[in-house]
């Protein structure tokens, strides 16, 4: 059963992360065509020069966003695995008392 609902929290755990990931790349792909369309009137040159400063804020962005959720995802594992590790432990010493109790 435990491991049924550490499966089921890493799963879900996974899809928050994944969608708040995506949230973040709409938001993004919405804010650099909002800047760029407040400089129509520069150059190419510099124009792509600023798309090449956005895709690397971006990057940026994504790559901090990554880590940290990485983390919230190392962090829940890390709390399942004590869970797991104290319900085995319940388990055998029940286990240990039902045989003592039986062997009474």
């Amino acid at each position: 059963m435990v491991w049924i609902i550490s499966r089921l929290t890493i799963s879900l755990l996974f899809c928050t992360l994944q969608k708040k990931l995506g949230d973040l790349i709409d938001k993004q792909r919405l804010d650099k065509a909002e800047q760029l369309e407040k400089v129509d009137d520069i150059s190419d040159s510099d124009k792509a020069e600023l798309v090449k400063n956005i895709e690397t804020q971006c990057q940026l962005e994504q790559d901090d966003l990554s880590y940290r959720l990485k983390l919230q995802q190392d962090e829940e594992a890390e709390k399942l695995r004590k869970v797991r590790y104290i319900v085995i432990c319940k388990k055998n010493s029940l286990e240990k008392l039902v045989v003592i109790s039986l062997n009474e």
